[in-house]
């Protein structure tokens, strides 16, 4: 009996994950956190929604697909952002990443 050889399929390359925050929804800004306000953030389809008051203390972890409400002094809505996983570029790093688009946050987290 022979047996024929077959060459080992290559794996691919692992692709280096990072967090990124995106801001969402910013025609809402001025606007109270009321029924039609709920009504945009849900197409977002958030895994959760988190609301800052202002001045409000926040929790520092990556949870995809979060949406975050930042409220102002008067309670209305300051701004709105969604926390997305992103597969990074080869050769960059979460800062790299950040540096290419301004206004965004990443943070890093192993992939």
């Amino acid at each position: 009996m022979s047996l024929i050889w077959l060459p080992e399929k290559t794996k691919p390359q692992e692709k280096s994950i990072g967090y990124i925050v995106v801001a969402v929804l910013p025609y809402l800004t001025g606007r109270p956190l009321d029924e039609i306000a709920n009504a945009f953030i849900s197409t977002l389809r958030p895994s959760t929604v988190r609301v800052i008051k202002h001045n409000g203390a926040q929790k520092c972890d990556a949870n995809t697909h979060r949406v975050t409400v930042y409220l102002d002094e008067r309670g209305l809505i300051d701004k709105i952002e969604q926390e997305c996983d992103v597969e990074l570029p080869d050769g960059m790093d979460g800062h790299d990443l950040s540096c290419e688009v301004p206004g965004c946050r990443v943070e890093w987290a192993d992939g």
